[in-house]
Parts: structure tokens; C-alpha cells; sequence
């Protein structure tokens, strides 16, 4: 989660009273706010950047001009304190330097739509991720990666996975657990827990094993358990925040992010 001085002083502001700026209205900000900062949930940059925006679309809109400042000046130093997180993970290498300046697009925030920080925040998004993206051409091994999280449920071998991005399997695996401390294989079967924690307290543990590719219930408690430490039924009786805290957990093991956060 974001730990900032703003928030602090949003925490601080909502306890009195603060002319022009509505209690209520501080609380629901300060929520889309922390919310958009768990970006450890989300499994590669796209899933980061849909993360932010479907919070920003949630941000309930200023009604005076201190509302309106207070949004603008949170905004950018999320930006400040997000972009170089999500940036800094797309390197093995914390040291690595490639050119990119990821603090620069605060300005999109501090220096337009000053009537509408919202649309100032949507709009640092989309320059931001789409300059990233431009910046960092995704590597085979993120390709194959990224093809597991969207096709859990397939069967995939090293040699399939090859195929993919034409690459020798030994190879492939090699680089891949380099790239992710785990083999493709293992990989899978995180990516396929994090889609079943999403189903299991919907649906009958039998039916969410088949439908995230296990031909045997035993299997699926196995790679449950050791992916989240603990079985379905266990994960069924939690509360809804201690739910959370299994997915993101789990959902990091996923990440691009997963070296910085």
C-alpha cells in the first residue's frame, strides 16, 4: 500500500474540519487511493495500469476549489511514488538503467485539467504506461510468462512453450527461473490457484479444479496448499480482508513487481 505524507495529512484532515472539503468525500478519495496502490495484485504492467484507472474512475468528484487542490496534489505524489515502483520492476536488476524517467509525467498532472484532476490522473496513466511499454520491449520469457497467467488452464509443455517464442526448452526453463524463481511449470500452477481463489467461493471445489485444468481433485488441494498454505475449505472460511491477503500474496508471486514491493 502507498505510505506517503499526503495521506498522512489526508488521515489528519478528515479528523476536523477543513473549510470547502467534505469528510466524506476525503474518506471515499483516500480509499481509491489506497486501493490503486496495491499494485502487488496485479499480475504484469497491463493489469497495473487497469488497476489505477478503474480506481481513478472511482474517485468521487471535487466540488470546490480546496477539494479540487487536495485531488491534484495526492494525484501527483501517488505518480511520484507509483511510476518508478512499476518501473523499477520491469528490471532484474535494480541497478539496471535505461533512460526512462519515470517521475517526469507528474507534470501531465500538475500542469493541465487543473478544473479536473481526475481526467489529469486518467491522462498520466495512459502517457505513462504507454511510454513504459514503448520503452521496454517485453522479452521472450515475459512472453511466455505472461501466456501462462492468460491460458492457465492449457497444457502446456517446455517444449510447446519453445515453440512460442523460439527458444530451446532447456533453455527457456533456465531463463525463466532466472527471470522468476520458479520453473514455467510451477509458474502455472500459481497462475492457476490465483484463478481458482477467485472461483472457490462461488463455486464447489470440484468444479473449480476441472475448470482450472486438474484432472484430479487431490492434485488441485496439493497445489493449493502450497501456494497459499492452506486448503480451499480453509480459504472459504476466511473474512473478506484475510481473503485478500491470500490473493495478493499469492498474486505476487506472478508479478513484475514482485522484487520491488
Amino acid at each position: 500500500m502507498l505510505k506517503s505524507r499526503g495521506m498522512e495529512c489526508l488521515r489528519r484532515t478528515v479528523g476536523g474540519y477543513q473549510p470547502g472539503i467534505r469528510r466524506g468525500w476525503l474518506n471515499a478519495v483516500a480509499r481509491e487511493f489506497q486501493l490503486a496502490s496495491a499494485i502487488s495484485i496485479a499480475p504484469d504492467v497491463e493489469g497495473i495500469r487497469h488497476l489505477i484507472l478503474e480506481r481513478a474512475a472511482a474517485i468521487p468528484s471535487p466540488r470546490s476549489m480546496p477539494e479540487r487542490l487536495v485531488l491534484r496534489g495526492l494525484s501527483a505524489e501517488f505518480a511520484y511514488q507509483i511510476g518508478p515502483l512499476v518501473h523499477n520492476g520491469l528490471h532484474a536488476d535494480a541497478r539496471a538503467r535505461c533512460g526512462f524517467e519515470p517521475t517526469k509525467y507528474v507534470r501531465h498532472i500538475l500542469a493541465t485539467d487543473r478544473n479536473d484532476p481526475v481526467a489529469a490522473l486518467k491522462r498520466w496513466v495512459e502517457q505513462f504506461f504507454e511510454d513504459l511499454k514503448r520503452a521496454h520491449v517485453v522479452s521472450p520469457i515475459e512472453r511466455v510468462a505472461a501466456q501462462l497467467r492468460s491460458h492457465p488452464c492449457a497444457t502446456w509443455t517446455a517444449e510447446r512453450l519453445g515453440a512460442l517464442v523460439a527458444m530451446d526448452p532447456a533453455r527457456l526453463t533456465r531463463h525463466f527461473r532466472q527471470r522468476y524463481g520458479q520453473s514455467p511449470k510451477e509458474y502455472q500452477a500459481v497462475a492457476r490457484v490465483v484463478r481458482a481463489l477467485g472461483l472457490v467461493n462461488q463455486h464447489k471445489v470440484e468444479a473449480v479444479s476441472t475448470h482450472v485444468g486438474y484432472a484430479s481433485k487431490k492434485d488441485f488441494y496439493r497445489a493449493f496448499v502450497r501456494v497459499t498454505g492452506m486448503t480451499p475449505s480453509s480459504f472459504q472460511s476466511l473474512s473478506p480482508q484475510e481473503a485478500r491477503d491470500v490473493v495478493e500474496r499469492a498474486t505476487l508471486r506472478l508479478s513484475h513487481c514482485r522484487r520491488v514491493l
